[in-house]
């Protein structure tokens, strides 16, 4: 049986056994350089044309001299170096991240341990409501993603997502912290509404 992937090469998309250009791929690199750029691409197979006349009506162009500075980045192996280096700065930002939550959460959270990228997604201890969390926090300018923007049910009402891509300076430390405190505080009222023996 072939494989279809391998750890030196990403997995296929679906794009690759579309015979007919039926599926369309696109991405952009907003993420990984700037994302005030707001440059990517579009795969249209059969539907190039039609795209390139709706891109064209909605915003006729991008800026040419960025284009073309991104485009040199990546033809000169640019933009490799920069995601290896963008790479290694991430796993350190989780891991200062993860630690920070081991220390100024409530007992009983669990952090991910992603494979890449710079998002966390946290378990709170049952009974903390994040959405409550997310409203104390966003009261002290502290924003996060609460579970239940992630399920249509309430299975995830005591978790949250953290984004470890920002400037790891006291700022953020501190807001860290705090919303640590603020947890605390949910997972204490949580402890209160449970039956007593």
């Amino acid at each position: 049986m072939p494989s279809y992937s391998s750890p030196m090469r990403p997995p296929l998309t679906v794009r690759s056994f579309d015979t007919d250009g039926w599926v369309m791929v696109c991405a952009s690199y907003t993420k990984t350089l700037a994302p005030d750029y707001r440059i990517g691409w579009l795969e249209a197979g059969r539907f190039g044309e039609t795209v390139r006349q709706l891109k064209f009506a909605s915003s006729i162009a991008e800026s040419t001299l960025l284009s073309e500075a991104v485009g040199q980045f990546l033809a000169n192996g640019g933009y490799d170096h920069h995601l290896r280096t963008l790479r290694r700065r991430y796993a350190q930002q989780v891991d200062t991240v993860r630690g920070l939550i081991a220390r100024h959460f409530p007992a009983g959270t669990r952090a991910t341990q992603p494979t890449g990228g710079f998002l966390l997604w946290l378990e709170l201890p049952q009974g903390v409501d994040t959405l409550a969390l997310f409203h104390a926090a966003l009261a002290e300018r502290i924003v996060i993603m609460p579970g239940s923007l992630y399920s249509s049910s309430a299975r995830y009402a005591h978790c949250l997502r953290i984004s470890c891509c920002h400037e790891m300076n006291a700022r953020f430390s501190n807001a860290l912290i705090r919303l640590g405190e603020l947890a605390k505080i949910q997972a204490g009222k949580a402890q209160e509404l449970l039956p007593t023996a």
